[in-house]
């Protein structure tokens, strides 16, 4: 039994509304000491619901992180509406590679040592110290992009996504590779895997050009090898060099891993006729377990849902559902005055307690009294 002990905590920092924390953990594989950074979506600490995950390798790129974390929470937070798509939330965790990177990532010896790092330290790790759903992306660049690549291909049921930005395989090593993505596309795969890979045209871009061809050479692979739950997307640039291949790369990647077309509920589907359909909310639950292999949260739509019972005269059905939407999402203040206006208005027995939870919230997001009292205001007018 291998432990994976942690040897320093470091205290948190705010990076873009959420909190980072480092942490410098030890590996046995490894034998040496390794720091991670992760961060959390703003009020993780409050809440209780599971979050997906996203491993960065090279985390100790400082800039690289930041970004990856800045992209990622832009595409969680900036719908305005049920018709655009707020992807699912994540942890995000940045690694720390050695001084010498080819040890994790080339074809070292110590390279099957990483990945052994990842499958049976890191991941276990942080699916106990943190809630999780199982659904992972890994995220390389160069060197890393390799690396990332040849984990799919390795243990494809490590990771359900990869970004690898400009995969750094020189040319004597793609008809390898090509041959191992054929048993890989060959393989049945029970959900999707999605793999998001780039390369740059830059002009006397020497390094990159060394590992253009690979790519080129998996776009064509990858188009006459279609198979069930395998997709892919392949993008380039001609004004950014190998080095700032990330800048495109990942915004574009997750974009792409969460495609709306496949996991959003479309509000065509919800209103149908005009009306709230709980049965397209019940299928939408049903498609993403199928495709995906993990279940969705009915978190955006639970006020919708919530108001359809209210009319269909299934206020206890309707108050349960907030009431454990609300648990889950305790800083969700519009869900928790939504259940406290219904709650009051049919006099249910436990408003008080759900009264003081949700002002003891008030004080740990520090809202102004005036705040506080307009959200008072709110849930009287509404339960009248």
């Amino acid at each position: 039994m291998h432990k994976f002990i942690i040897i320093l905590y470091f205290l948190p920092s705010l990076l873009f509304g959420q909190t980072t924390t480092e942490l410098s953990l030890h590996s046995s594989y490894l034998n040496a000491d390794r720091k991670i950074w992760v961060n959390t979506p703003e009020h993780y600490e409050l809440r209780k619901d599971s979050l997906h995950l996203i491993f960065l390798l090279d985390g100790n790129n400082r800039s690289l992180f930041e970004y990856t974390v800045a992209s990622k929470r832009f595409l969680e937070h900036n719908a305005v509406d049920l018709s655009d798509f707020n992807t699912p939330e994540s942890i995000i965790i940045g690694i720390e590679q050695s001084e010498d990177r080819w040890d994790d990532f080339g074809d070292s010896l110590r390279s099957p040592l990483f990945q052994s790092f990842l499958e049976k330290e890191l991941i276990p790790y942080v699916n106990a110290h943190y809630r999780t759903v199982p659904y992972r992306i890994l995220i390389g660049h160069s060197l890393a992009a390799r690396f990332a690549i040849n984990t799919l291909l390795s243990q494809p049921d490590l990771f359900n996504a990869i970004i690898a930005a400009s995969p750094a395989f020189p040319q004597k090593l793609t008809d390898k590779i090509l041959a191992r993505f054929d048993m890989l596309l060959h393989t049945k795969l029970p959900h999707d895997k999605a793999l998001f890979f780039s390369t740059t045209y830059l002009k006397d871009d020497n390094t990159e050009e060394g590992f253009r061809y690979f790519s080129e050479s998996l776009v064509k692979s990858c188009k006459s090898n279609a198979v069930n739950n395998f997709r892919f997307q392949f993008n380039s640039s001609k004004t950014l060099g190998h080095g700032k291949s990330p800048y495109f790369s990942i915004p574009e990647g997750l974009h792409f891993i969460y495609d709306p077309s496949l996991w959003q509920l479309t509000t065509d589907s919800l209103f149908p006729n005009g009306n709230t359909s709980p049965a397209a909310v019940n299928r939408y639950q049903q498609r993403i377990q199928q495709r995906f292999g993990i279940p969705v949260s009915i978190h955006p739509f639970a006020t919708i849902l919530a108001d359809e019972l209210v009319k269909q005269h299934k206020t206890k059905e309707a108050i349960a559902l907030l009431r454990t939407e609300a648990e889950l999402q305790p800083t969700d203040i519009n869900l928790f005055a939504q259940l406290l206006a219904l709650m009051k208005k049919y006099q249910s027995a436990d408003y008080s307690n759900y009264e003081a939870k949700l002002k003891s919230t008030f004080s740990e997001l520090k809202l102004s009294q005036k705040e506080q009292n307009d959200w008072m205001d709110w849930i009287r007018a509404n339960s009248q």
